[in-house]
């Protein structure tokens, strides 16, 4: 067993492109601790020394529960070297190679020990720059901590950037880094968002075929939101990588803020976050997972209740839509539904009328000026002057219901029109407005779609009996409000269940087929 100072070499943790990492027993302190060792190809480098030096003075400015501790920092015949608190655990890499994503209410408990982290760091001046998978470990209870401050960046310290460089890793950096431009402590909360996005759904948000192209993705492109690529991930928490993933520093959160909605996503479930919930799903992650989905499903139909009773209708609609990834809707569920279905369809109707009601009025309203204009006009149009040429026709104004009078083109001469009456003109501009409700607007426009999915793919798909593509289809218009639909393909059990789309929404579906072949 090999023996540095007076440290033993127990074995290696993990290596990286600047140093290695060990397990070793520390003598003096009858401890396990990880021993952090620059390649020995590095070792002359200044660089490398500085980075050194730079993760222990950054390292050594923070205490918190979800960040590495220091315990010594030093250099031993020329070879710096970091002694760190041991974590017996995995990497945030490690945990998304063996589970892909991971449920709702544990990334909400991961995302919050690292906003955490961060909080704690920034309060400090120190921006760690680095934020990704693979520099965050979680132990055996759950807990979270960030760790490699090698390239943290110590406010009024100077900076390990280089002019027209960045550092960071290419598919978790902010746009700032990818520009090179000034940085704040907001640029880790971009970066976390993206953690946060990769444990939702099991990919990183911005990806390209090198670095220049995931470059160029961080900096112009909006990523596909995790609820298009995670069914079951919750639109609350959607909304939170979100707002981390404005491209503008000045109006991101900073990391307490994120606590904060973190916070307001728990209190509004009713779901209490902690490290156990982590630790339970290290545990046994498909009992975990199953718990979690039904106390989400009971979580949302609580919400879509609430939302309800304070006429809240749309959000009610949504929540019960989300709820319907874990598990099925009951009777009153569906009584919910039918309520608020034929409240938007009595809605609908008032707004017809009463767009009936104000074009009558209006008819009225106007009638008596288009009484006189209307004896102007014959006056004019049909008494031809003595001295008009014989063989010139009468010019006439043509009017036209909803258009206006229009401008006077000639015509052959024609016997006059009928007399305009006072319900004439209120039937022909009731008539418009029927065509054309409130000068245009349709008040019952298909404002809401639908995006699904099916394994395997090419199901057919049937909206209220018809026939409207074959999935994955993706932004189908619909009618807000109830629907049925259906998914045939063959040799697979068809699919039928209702839906709710909501206005100014997209409702996201993917859905198993069970083959049902010989």
């Amino acid at each position: 067993m090999e023996k540095f100072l007076r440290y033993h070499i127990i074995r290696k943790l993990d290596a990286g492109g600047m140093a290695t990492v060990y397990l070793a027993n520390d003598e003096v302190l009858h401890r396990e601790v990880a021993l952090k060792m620059v390649h020995p190809h590095l070792m002359d480098r200044q660089e490398t020394k500085k980075r050194f030096a730079n993760e222990a003075q950054a390292i050594a400015k923070l205490s918190h529960d979800n960040i590495i501790k220091l315990f010594d920092y030093g250099e031993e015949d020329g070879k710096p070297f970091l002694v760190m608190e041991y974590i017996e655990g995995k990497t945030l890499a490690q945990v998304l190679a063996d589970h892909d994503h991971l449920p709702n209410l544990v990334v909400l408990e991961i995302a919050y020990q690292i906003f955490s982290a961060l909080c704690a760091a920034h309060e400090k001046g120190v921006c760690h720059r680095d934020v990704k998978p693979p520099n965050i470990m979680v132990d055996k209870y759950g807990t979270v901590k960030i760790m490699d401050f090698g390239i943290a960046h110590i406010i009024n310290q100077e900076s390990l950037t280089l002019t027209g460089t960045f550092v960071g890793s290419p598919n978790y950096i902010s746009p700032e880094q990818a520009q090179s431009r000034e940085i704040s402590v907001k640029a880790d909360v971009f970066s976390a968002g993206s953690v946060v996005y990769q444990c939702l759904t099991g990919a990183p948000p911005f990806v390209g075929e090198n670095p220049h192209a995931v470059i160029f993705s961080i900096i112009n492109d909006q990523p596909n939101s995790p609820c298009t690529l995670n069914n079951k991930a919750l639109a609350a928490v959607c909304d939170l990588i979100k707002k981390c993933h404005v491209k503008d520093p000045a109006t991101r959160p900073d990391a307490r803020e994120c606590m904060t909605l973190i916070e307001a996503i728990a209190l509004e479930l009713g779901c209490s976050l902690g490290k156990n919930r982590v630790a339970r799903f290290f545990g046994d992650a498909d009992a975990y997972t199953a718990s979690e989905h039904h106390e989400l499903f009971a979580a949302l139909r609580g919400m879509a209740k609430r939302d309800f009773k304070k006429r809240r209708y749309v959000a009610a609609l949504k929540d019960l839509n989300q709820a319907r990834e874990f598990g099925f809707l009951l009777p009153e569920d569906e009584k919910i539904i039918s309520s608020i279905g034929r409240g938007t369809t009595l809605k609908k109707a008032a707004v017809v009328l009463g767009v009936l009601a104000i074009a009558a009025i209006a008819a009225f309203a106007v009638w008596p000026v288009l009484e006189d204009m209307d004896v102007r006009l014959r006056h004019a149009v049909f008494k031809t002057p003595a001295t008009a040429p014989a063989d010139t026709a009468p010019a006439r104004m043509i009017m036209q219901p909803g258009a206006g009078i229009q401008a006077a083109v000639s015509e052959p001469a024609q016997k006059p029109d009928k007399k305009v009456t006072r319900s004439s003109v209120a039937t022909a501009m009731l008539s418009a407005n029927r065509e054309n409700p409130a000068g245009g607007a349709n008040p019952v426009a298909d404002d809401s779609y639908l995006s699904i999915k099916t394994r395997p793919p090419f199901a057919q798909v049937y909206v209220d009996g018809n026939v409207r593509g074959e999935t994955p289809l993706t932004a189908l218009p619909l009618v807000p409000g109830r629907h049925k639909l259906m998914l045939k393909k063959d040799k697979y059990q068809v699919v039928e269940e209702n839906i709710v789309t909501v206005s100014h929404d997209t409702l996201a579906l993917q859905r198993d087929l069970l083959d049902i072949s010989p």
